[in-house]
């Protein structure tokens, strides 16, 4: 068992360099790691005179929606946020799935959703199409939330805030390329994480005191 969860932690990594590969494969002329000129100029971003201004905007109302859904989740608990594999990474102080497996997976994602899909979309669809399809199927995508979790619950939660967040890095993916999606991807995912592991905390520490009485 041991072993088996060993090679899965090294398998991430390693399909993310593989993705790197085939991002030099599949798209000609420069990689748009830190911005690209899109073909097709009807995206959205364009329309808004100050984009890093509603970048840093759409961080905060992004976590705004997070917290109003972890709010309802605290009262109703129709999901069991402690199946999520980052929370089982921090509880058990896996450095490793934190600092090398988790970033790895985000940055997977980046360059598969965003570098590859994103821009052969751009070659077929306007902007705002390209956003709402590669969204669609970023969301789908997290489908394989419940293979982990047995849980359509939490699956479907993950599907409507990954819709949202790949809403968010379609639109600004121009401006920021890869690298920038990537770093905003994983703040913003961090920070949800976060904010559900002291939830917990505090939900178990009050558990503890009412059996202690």
């Amino acid at each position: 068992m041991m072993k088996l969860m060993a090679v899965k932690k090294i398998i991430t990594p390693i399909i993310t360099v593989i993705a790197i590969i085939a991002l030099f494969l599949v798209l000609p002329g420069d990689i748009p790691w830190f911005s690209y000129q899109s073909q097709n100029e009807i995206w959205l971003i364009k329309l808004i005179s100050h984009p890093w201004g509603w970048l840093i905007g759409s961080f905060f109302v992004f976590l705004l929606f997070t917290e109003i859904l972890t709010h309802y989740n605290q009262k109703y608990r129709f999901v069991d946020v402690t199946k999520s594999s980052f929370l089982t990474a921090v509880v058990e102080r896996d450095f490793f799935g934190l600092l090398i497996q988790f970033p790895s997976i985000i940055l997977f994602e980046e360059i598969l959703f965003r570098g590859i899909l994103l821009v052969e979309l751009n070659l077929i669809f306007n902007g705002i199409g390209c956003i709402l399809i590669s969204s669609s199927i970023f969301s789908i995508y997290h489908l394989h939330i419940y293979f982990s979790s047995r849980q359509w619950g939490i699956t479907f939660l993950y599907i409507i805030l990954s819709f949202i967040l790949g809403i968010v890095l379609a639109t600004f993916f121009p401006f920021i390329g890869i690298i920038g999606t990537w770093i905003y991807h994983l703040i913003a995912v961090s920070a949800i994480y976060f904010r559900w592991y002291l939830i917990e905390r505090k939900n178990m520490a009050n558990k503890e005191e009412k059996e202690e009485e």
